[in-house]
Protein backbone atom coordinates (compact mmCIF):
# COMPACT_ATOMS: atom_id res chain seq x y z
CA UNK A 1 0.00 0.00 0.00
CA UNK A 2 2.45 2.46 0.97
CA UNK A 3 6.11 2.82 -1.11
CA UNK A 4 8.17 5.12 0.38
CA UNK A 5 10.28 6.33 -2.37
CA UNK A 6 7.14 6.80 -4.60
CA UNK A 7 4.80 8.36 -1.79
CA UNK A 8 7.90 10.50 -0.83
CA UNK A 9 7.85 11.64 -4.76
CA UNK A 10 3.67 12.15 -4.77
CA UNK A 11 4.15 14.59 -1.64
CA UNK A 12 7.27 16.42 -3.03
CA UNK A 13 4.69 16.86 -6.42
CA UNK A 14 1.76 17.42 -4.42
CA UNK A 15 2.50 20.01 -1.40
CA UNK A 16 3.69 22.95 -3.95
CA UNK A 17 0.57 22.32 -6.54
CA UNK A 18 -1.64 22.19 -3.25
CA UNK A 19 0.16 25.22 -2.16
CA UNK A 20 -0.81 27.03 -5.04
CA UNK A 21 -3.84 25.61 -5.75
CA UNK A 22 -4.68 26.73 -2.10
CA UNK A 23 -3.14 30.06 -1.79
CA UNK A 24 -5.12 31.32 -5.21
CA UNK A 25 -9.00 29.77 -3.91
CA UNK A 26 -7.53 31.14 -0.51
CA UNK A 27 -6.59 35.07 -2.04
CA UNK A 28 -9.81 34.68 -4.46
CA UNK A 29 -11.91 33.90 -1.40
CA UNK A 30 -10.67 36.92 0.52
CA UNK A 31 -11.38 39.15 -2.40
CA UNK A 32 -14.82 37.70 -2.53
CA UNK A 33 -15.90 37.91 1.02
CA UNK A 34 -14.36 41.64 1.49
CA UNK A 35 -16.37 42.63 -1.38
CA UNK A 36 -19.77 41.60 0.38
CA UNK A 37 -20.12 37.94 -0.75
CA UNK A 38 -21.08 35.64 2.36
CA UNK A 39 -18.29 32.78 3.21
CA UNK A 40 -20.09 29.92 2.08
CA UNK A 41 -21.01 31.41 -1.13
CA UNK A 42 -17.90 32.47 -1.94
CA UNK A 43 -17.05 28.32 -1.30
CA UNK A 44 -19.33 27.43 -3.08
CA UNK A 45 -19.02 29.50 -6.33
CA UNK A 46 -15.10 28.92 -6.25
CA UNK A 47 -14.84 25.15 -5.50
CA UNK A 48 -16.08 23.90 -9.05
CA UNK A 49 -13.58 26.49 -10.64
CA UNK A 50 -10.95 24.72 -8.53
CA UNK A 51 -11.88 21.22 -8.85
CA UNK A 52 -11.91 21.50 -12.50
CA UNK A 53 -8.00 22.73 -12.25
CA UNK A 54 -7.03 20.13 -9.86
CA UNK A 55 -8.86 17.03 -11.57
CA UNK A 56 -6.03 17.69 -14.38
CA UNK A 57 -3.31 19.10 -12.81
CA UNK A 58 -3.35 16.05 -9.93
CA UNK A 59 -3.67 13.70 -12.74
CA UNK A 60 -1.00 15.27 -14.63
CA UNK A 61 1.78 16.55 -12.39
CA UNK A 62 0.93 14.45 -9.39
CA UNK A 63 -0.08 10.87 -9.84
CA UNK A 64 -0.33 10.34 -13.47
CA UNK A 65 -3.53 8.54 -13.50
CA UNK A 66 -5.24 7.56 -16.60
CA UNK A 67 -8.02 9.65 -16.68
CA UNK A 68 -11.17 7.61 -17.31
CA UNK A 69 -14.96 8.22 -16.39
CA UNK A 70 -14.74 6.00 -13.53
CA UNK A 71 -11.65 8.49 -12.44
CA UNK A 72 -13.67 11.46 -12.82
CA UNK A 73 -16.67 10.35 -11.42
CA UNK A 74 -14.35 9.84 -8.29
CA UNK A 75 -13.12 12.10 -8.33
CA UNK A 76 -16.16 14.43 -8.55
CA UNK A 77 -17.39 12.47 -5.52
CA UNK A 78 -14.29 12.95 -3.66
CA UNK A 79 -14.39 16.71 -4.39
CA UNK A 80 -18.31 16.84 -2.77
CA UNK A 81 -17.23 15.22 -0.01
CA UNK A 82 -14.56 17.85 0.25
CA UNK A 83 -16.85 20.73 -0.31
CA UNK A 84 -19.62 19.38 2.02
CA UNK A 85 -16.50 19.45 4.87
CA UNK A 86 -15.67 22.92 3.87
CA UNK A 87 -18.77 24.57 4.27
CA UNK A 88 -19.50 22.13 7.36
CA UNK A 89 -16.06 23.40 9.08
CA UNK A 90 -16.69 27.24 8.05
CA UNK A 91 -19.74 26.72 10.12
CA UNK A 92 -18.52 25.42 12.63
CA UNK A 93 -15.97 27.68 12.98
CA UNK A 94 -18.01 31.20 12.12
CA UNK A 95 -20.75 30.30 13.50
CA UNK A 96 -20.18 28.60 16.47
CA UNK A 97 -16.97 29.09 17.69
CA UNK A 98 -17.09 32.73 16.31
CA UNK A 99 -13.68 32.95 14.29
CA UNK A 100 -13.04 34.97 11.35
CA UNK A 101 -13.29 33.78 8.22
CA UNK A 102 -9.95 34.16 6.72
CA UNK A 103 -8.76 31.85 9.90
CA UNK A 104 -11.78 29.68 9.88
CA UNK A 105 -10.61 28.90 5.80
CA UNK A 106 -7.63 28.60 6.54
CA UNK A 107 -8.08 25.62 9.34
CA UNK A 108 -10.35 24.43 7.07
CA UNK A 109 -8.33 24.33 4.15
CA UNK A 110 -5.80 22.42 5.58
CA UNK A 111 -7.63 19.44 6.71
CA UNK A 112 -9.47 19.02 3.40
CA UNK A 113 -6.11 19.45 1.20
CA UNK A 114 -5.41 16.30 3.62
CA UNK A 115 -7.76 14.34 3.19
CA UNK A 116 -8.50 15.12 -0.70
CA UNK A 117 -4.43 13.96 -1.31
CA UNK A 118 -5.36 10.75 0.55
CA UNK A 119 -8.53 9.99 -1.56
CA UNK A 120 -6.75 10.91 -4.55
CA UNK A 121 -3.80 8.86 -3.93
CA UNK A 122 -5.74 5.60 -2.46
CA UNK A 123 -8.81 5.86 -4.63
CA UNK A 124 -9.52 8.09 -7.37
CA UNK A 125 -5.47 7.71 -9.34
CA UNK A 126 -4.99 4.50 -8.94
CA UNK A 127 -4.00 3.40 -12.10
CA UNK A 128 -0.08 3.85 -12.11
Amino acid sequence: MFRAKQDLIEIAKAAPLSLFLNLTGYIAFVVLVRNGLDPKISISFLYPVMVALSYFLYGNLVFHGEYSKNSLFKFIITHISGYLANLLLLFIFIDIFALTHELSQLIAMVIVALYLFLIFKFVVFTNQ
